[in-house]
């Protein structure tokens, strides 16, 4: 499109000038096509002056640095499953250009299903060796496995047999002549001195390492779900396997089973079905708070768009479940450190409290510092405020184009009332309450 602008804009100017030459035809033509340059040039001088603050990416570092924690929250010789642009490519840029985690493999789940890339993950690159994968070539050529249909013949089926069942050139193991999944029961079982012995746990933990580890298979299942299934399989916890936090959902059931480290998810062979991902808090401290880098946020002369605040509020979501496990823990000394900590590198004055901030001055109250929980619930009330006045100034058809966001900001001002009101924080609901009773009786909640 920008070059049919440029062609555009090339006949707009030639326009100009024929206009031009046909009024003052004794000005020679190009001094005319000199004048009529030099004029133009205006439209680009104002758009830079009009739109140089939001393009701007003078000291801001953010990109470099977050791919970096990616990379700080793993172990050497690790591999991480990533997933879009945001958390791979600056993890490229740091191994390449940087020279940093260059034996860790950084592996795109939305690259996994090609087989080309299956073929590259098989192969050494930086200082990382290949990737845990045993299957041949023709085994992930195209067309062959991109999706294995799933029949619940069996019960149950250990990912060993399962491979082998996939693989295997007996016309019994097909269907139609496809491979199929005689099970949507898969279990990886756990060998428990392995774990030790390769120390993808310490042996104080022993007792919480669990017999095995089950997938949840719906109708079908992705090559690049079998890839991850068939890693783990051949990796047998010898190299630290974890996935990026920005990778979202139930990823094959696995989530019981992650445990936090920073910004990514290690796998690890423990964990309470239902429970969702625990933090590992040593790790996870000593990453966030020794090793991490936070690009330049606190700077307010620093721009950040909507990309890099979305991972500000990323890390500071990450900060949340730290501080949390160590209030769990009773770890009270190391919690006020990382909280007064987040709001040092990632202040509310350049990045704005959200609906993840009301559980940081949660945290605040329970660790008597009621005062900087004020100061962070003030400014999400706030906002909401805001937020729901200008919402309701639109008319009725805009209002319900913004129904969410309405509610949303409706919920969150809730969390915030209730929250001070358990904790009698008088100044916050003294302020707010009035207004959240005339939300609600002006919707009838």
């Amino acid at each position: 499109s920008f070059y049919a602008f440029c062609i555009w804009i090339g006949l707009g100017v030639l326009g100009i000038i024929k206009m031009l030459n046909k009024y003052l035809p004794k000005i020679p033509r190009t001094v005319l096509a000199v004048v009529v340059t030099v004029v133009c040039l205006g439209i680009p001088a104002l758009m830079a002056q009009q739109n140089w603050n939001d393009h701007d990416r003078s000291n801001r570092y953010t990109c470099r640095d977050f791919g970096q924690n990616y990379l700080a929250s793993c172990k050497p010789n690790a591999i991480i499953f990533t997933m879009g642009d945001n958390d791979t490519f600056p993890l490229w840029y740091n191994q390449e250009v940087e020279g940093v985690g260059k034996d860790i493999r950084v592996c795109n789940l939305s690259y996994l299903q090609a087989d080309w890339y299956i073929g590259q993950m098989k192969r050494a690159a930086y200082e990382s060796q290949p990737l845990p994968i045993s299957w041949e070539t023709s085994d992930f050529a195209a067309g062959k496995n991109e999706v294995v249909e799933v029949d619940s013949l069996l019960p149950q089926l250990d990912v060993k047999t399962a491979m082998k069942f996939i693989l295997s050139s007996d016309p019994q193991t097909k269907i139609q002549g496809m491979s199929f999944l005689p099970t949507n029961h898969l279990f990886l079982p756990v060998d428990a001195q392995q774990v030790i012995e390769s120390g993808a746990m310490p042996v104080s933990r022993a007792s919480e390492i669990i017999p095995q580890i089950d997938f949840n298979i719906k109708r079908s299942i992705s090559r690049s779900d079998l890839m991850i299934i068939e890693m783990l399989k051949e990796n047998n916890w010898k190299r630290p396997v974890y996935f990026a936090i920005s990778i979202g959902g139930d990823y094959l059931g696995l989530t019981d089973h992650f445990e936090r480290t920073g910004m990514a998810y290690q796998i690890l062979p423990v964990g309470v079905k239902g429970a969702g991902p625990g933090v590992n808090t040593d790790e996870m401290y000593t990453n966030m708070m020794t090793k991490f880098k936070y690009g330049n946020v606190a700077d307010p002369k620093v721009y950040l768009d909507e990309n890099t605040l979305n991972m500000c509020q990323s890390h500071r979501a990450m900060f949340a479940y730290l501080i949390g496990a160590l209030i769990d823990k009773g770890e009270t000394g190391r919690a006020k450190k990382a909280l007064d900590y987040c709001d040092q590198v990632i202040p509310g004055t350049t990045v704005r409290h959200g609906y993840p901030s009301v559980q940081l001055a949660a945290y605040y109250y329970t660790l008597k510092e009621p005062a900087k929980g004020n100061v962070i619930m003030d400014a999400v009330a706030k906002d909401c405020v805001e937020n729901i006045d200008w919402y309701l100034s639109l008319d009725a058809n805009r209002q319900h184009g913004v129904s969410n966001e309405l509610n949303q900001n409706l919920g969150i001002l809730y969390q915030v009332l209730h929250i001070c009101f358990q904790e009698n924080q008088k100044p916050v609901l003294d302020k707010y309450t009035p207004r959240y009773e005339e939300y609600t009786k002006r919707f009838k909640m």
